[in-house]
């Protein structure tokens, strides 16, 4: 039995869950914990780091991580214990993303004004991003563009892999693209 406001589960495997301690904002320190339910043992992953926004791959194995220090945005790749495997060069949001066996697809803003503060602001709809959708080898971390966003103005986020098709929907009309992959 666990009593605690604010938290997220996530479950990646039968015998473990993880805690999702606050929402994410970049005035609040969030933790990621893991809780394996066997031995009832609680684990820190990731402790109290400003800003914090995780989204795991469907096996729970690898997850995109999101980070705000002062300003600082970081998105990176890390393991199911918190250990960071890949910083990438560009920034967005994990929900901008989605892992699919050994790639990762993500729709990446073109720009990100100066002052924005994030991920509040784009949780608030404050700001919208003008994406570059991408296909990234983890592996090699080589990138493929698989749409320019010079062509439709597009802020993809939810995005899915199913039958060869990437779905995504797009936060200007709130309708579901595909792209063929």
């Amino acid at each position: 039995k666990i009593d605690q406001k604010d938290v997220d589960l996530g479950w990646p495997d039968p015998a473990k869950i993880f805690l999702f301690i606050s929402t994410p904002s970049a005035d609040l320190a969030s933790s990621l914990w893991s809780m394996d339910l066997k031995s009832k043992v609680l684990t820190p992953l990731v402790k109290d780091e400003t800003g914090l926004v995780i989204s795991w791959s469907k096996d729970g194995n690898q997850g995109l991580k999101f980070n705000n220090l002062k300003g600082m945005f970081r998105f990176s790749l890390i393991d199911n214990i918190g250990y960071e495997l890949r910083a990438f060069s560009f920034i967005t949001l994990p929900e901008k993303c989605v892992l699919e066996k050994d790639k990762m697809f993500c729709g990446a803003p073109k720009f990100i004004r100066t002052g924005i503060i994030l991920p509040d602001d784009y949780y608030k709809k404050a700001v919208y991003f003008q994406d570059d959708i991408y296909s990234i080898d983890l592996a090699s971390g080589a990138a493929s563009l698989l749409f320019n966003g010079d062509e439709k103005l597009i802020d993809a986020y939810h995005l899915a892999v199913k039958d060869n098709q990437l779905l995504f929907i797009n936060r200007y009309d709130n309708l579901l693209y595909s792209l063929q992959l």
